[in-house]
This record gives C-alpha cells, sequence and structure tokens, in this order.
C-alpha cells in the first residue's frame, strides 16, 4: 500500500498543483497560544476528519450504492457513515449528502472540540451499464476549540471539487475512485489563515445477496493533503508560520442490510480504520492512537419505481482518549 501512494499521490499532486483544507498554523493565528505544530495533532486530524475525509467517504458510498445493486431484490450498498443509495444501469443520477460531525480528542493530554458540517451535491451519468461517470461539489464549515471549553475559538469554511469514477468490475465486485482540489480559510482569534487542498481516494468493494439480505464489505484507501499559506495576525503576514497538513488513512469495513419488502430497508456496519500517516505529528514520546472502529447504524428509503432514494444513518468512531460521531441525511434522484 505505501509503493502505491508512494507513486501514484505524488503524480496526483503534481498534476493538481499543491492543495488543501483545514490544519492549524503553527503559532494558531496570532493567538496566545503557540507551539511547533506538534501540539495539537489531535485538532488537526479532527479538522481533516470533519472535512476533507468525509467529503471522500460520502463520494465513495454513493458509487457503491449505484455499482452494487444487482443480484438482490432491491438497490443498496452503503458502508461507512453515510445512508447514499443509487441504482445502476443506464440513465444520470443526482444526489445530495449532508453531515454533521462532532469530534473530541485528548490523545495528546491537550482536550480539543471540533463540530463539522459537510455538505456535498454530486451528478453522474451511466456511461455504460458497468460504468459510472461524475463530479461533486462540496462545502464544509467547521467550529472548534483548540483547548476545550479554555482555549482560542476557531472557524473553517471551505469548498472542493472532486470528479469520481465507479466500474462494477462483476455481479459482486466494484471499483471507485476520486480525485478533487479546493481551499479554505481559517479564522482564529484576530488571525486568518488561506489554504489549498488535495485529495484522493480508491475503494473496492464486494455485494452478496443473499435472499432479502445484503452482505457488503470494502476496502478504501484515502489521502489528504492541506497547505496553509503563513498566517495574518490582525492582517499582518507572520513569516514561517505555514503549515502542511496531511493524512492518509486504510478502511476495512462490512455491512449487513435486510430489504424488508416495503420501500425500507436498515443496516448496521462495523468499520476498521488505520491513520498510515499524519503531518503535523505528535511530539516526541507522546502516545497517539492511530487505530479505532467505527459502528453504523441506518435506514434506506425506496420510492415505488426506484427513482428517489433517501436515508439516514449514525456513526461512532473510537479510539482511545477520542470519540466522533456523525449524522448523515442523503437523497437521490435518477432520471
Amino acid at each position: 500500500m505505501k509503493a502505491i501512494r508512494n507513486l501514484v499521490i505524488p503524480a496526483a499532486l503534481a498534476m493538481l498543483g499543491s492543495s488543501a483544507f483545514a490544519s492549524t498554523p503553527t503559532c494558531y493565528l496570532g493567538t496566545s497560544y503557540c507551539g511547533s505544530g506538534t501540539e495539537a495533532p489531535g485538532l488537526n486530524n479532527a479538522l481533516i476528519q470533519g472535512t476533507t475525509i468525509q467529503t471522500m467517504v460520502t463520494i465513495s458510498n454513493a458509487v457503491t450504492s449505484r455499482m452494487t445493486m444487482t443480484g438482490g431484490p432491491r438497490p443498496t450498498a452503503s458502508i461507512q457513515r453515510t445512508s447514499m443509495a443509487a441504482g445502476g444501469g443506464q440513465g444520470y443520477s443526482a444526489w445530495g449528502s449532508f453531515g454533521s460531525s462532532s469530534q473530541e480528542d485528548d490523545r495528546t493530554g491537550q482536550e480539543s472540540k471540533v463540530e463539522a458540517d459537510n455538505t456535498v451535491l454530486g451528478f453522474d451519468y451511466a456511461l455504460a451499464p458497468n460504468l459510472v461517470l461524475g463530479l461533486t461539489g462540496s462545502y464544509d464549515d467547521a467550529d472548534g476549540n483548540l483547548l476545550k471549553g479554555v482555549g482560542p475559538k476557531l472557524s473553517n469554511k471551505g469548498m472542493s471539487v472532486a470528479p469520481y469514477l465507479g466500474w462494477q468490475i462483476n455481479q459482486n465486485l466494484a471499483l471507485d475512485a476520486s480525485l478533487g482540489w479546493g481551499e479554505g480559510e481559517l479564522k482564529m482569534g484576530v488571525g486568518s489563515a488561506k489554504s489549498d487542498r488535495v485529495f484522493g481516494g480508491l475503494n473496492l468493494s464486494y455485494s452478496q445477496w443473499v435472499g432479502n439480505w445484503q452482505i457488503v464489505g470494502k476496502g478504501s484507501y484515502l489521502y489528504a493533503e492541506e497547505k496553509y499559506e503563513n498566517s495574518k495576525n490582525a492582517g499582518v503576514v507572520v513569516s514561517g508560520s505555514g503549515v502542511t497538513n496531511k493524512l492518509d488513512q486504510i478502511r476495512v469495513g462490512i455491512q449487513g442490510a435486510y430489504w424488508m419488502g416495503n420501500g425500507v430497508q436498515p443496516y448496521v456496519g462495523l468499520t476498521y480504520v488505520s491513520d498510515q500517516d499524519q503531518s503535523p505529528k505528535p511530539a516526541a514520546g507522546t502516545k497517539f492512537e492511530k487505530d479505532g472502529w467505527v459502528g453504523q447504524v441506518g435506514i434506506n428509503f425506496f420510492n415505488a419505481s426506484n427513482t428517489i432514494y433517501g436515508g439516514l444513518s449514525y456513526s461512532n468512531e473510537s479510539r482511545n482518549n477520542m470519540d466522533n460521531e456523525t449524522w448523515t441525511a442523503s437523497i437521490n434522484f435518477r432520471f
């Protein structure tokens, strides 16, 4: 996996240019709290999780749902933190997803809390019964505290665009990929910093129907890089305060869904998450849990003609000294 990352990601970055989204500059935008950039990795992690990572997960789930509908009484497969449901075959599809997350983190002994809202709108077309090409636009808005309830408050807003591709290899296997870029601005106290980002995700899913039960497994590799310009303190540029935030992550999950025969399909799932690399890094000697589990529960709804789909879901990601809750609502129109 590292060999693939070292080959593919630099090439993608060279094509798109250096971009990013949500990382906290070294001196935290002119507030009284300054550090080396390694002192609040939990805050950086929470910002990326609620924005760029959430966007990639949402895109993948929308494509997975569309590509794994064959072989059962009804379409759907909504693994990992969203409830997007889509149909397969020829035609256009327009969809939207709204997610709201809250992450509390004290893995370095400094409590931080970030709440992020993420909206993703997508449009795609089935070039062939087994091939989908689409484009998304996303907007996110995050607020939080560097030190929970005590430290300076922050506000981060940003936008991104990402083309995506879905390929149904056979009745059970499907592959999807997305590559995107965007920009944002982080404000804290009297300071601010603009950012650019680039991100990419590759996902392989397997779907199997057994009667009215659908079992879906998915493996994912997600990469996000966020680069901040030097921050401004009351309008004055702070030299050397720029920072690059990176996170690459592996996810492996399984989900079970049951088609009830009346337009309703509830599901539960469990996903293992592992951060392979992160920057800024925790201070030397600091224990920083990189692995966790995400539990999911949700329900999908379909109209009689399968042209309108919707869903609601709740997920909770738990690691040692970190907790991330996410609510998601989605809707899809196929025509």
